[in-house]
């Protein structure tokens, strides 16, 4: 924890309280150290936030009406517009192929894509 405060220190993070609850959350086993593995696992779990941030900036360029879902249409009207600027496999592009991918990612099938089920066709 006090190499911790020093680092923090030195690039001139002061707040000790917000230090230590840093160290309590990644110090998964209370043992008063940091492990190479602990620190590892913080580490991961920054990158998934990170992820989940990026994916976010595109699900709200699909969702045009910003209300928090992706219909078929707005779905077809991004990747008819800008299909080219996704990298789209070869052949994908024309309705057909564009209306199974939305349906492969409508996982619960009401007809509309929420921000998880974007994740999840985005992490494949």
């Amino acid at each position: 924890m006090d190499e911790l405060k020093d680092g923090c220190r030195e690039i001139g993070i002061l707040d000790t309280k917000d230090i230590g609850e840093l160290f309590e959350s990644i110090d998964s086993d209370h043992n008063g150290s940091i492990s190479y593995s602990e620190f590892l696992a913080a580490t991961m779990d920054s990158k998934q936030f990170m992820k989940r941030e990026v994916y976010w900036e595109a699900f709200r360029v699909f969702d045009l009406d910003q209300n928090g879902r992706i219909t078929a249409k707005e779905f077809e009207q991004i990747m008819q517009n800008d299909g080219a600027d996704f990298n789209l496999p070869a052949g994908v592009g024309n309705a057909k192929e564009i209306v199974a991918m939305f349906k492969e990612a409508d996982m619960d099938g009401d007809g509309e894509i929420d921000f998880d089920e974007f994740c999840a066709m985005m992490a494949k």
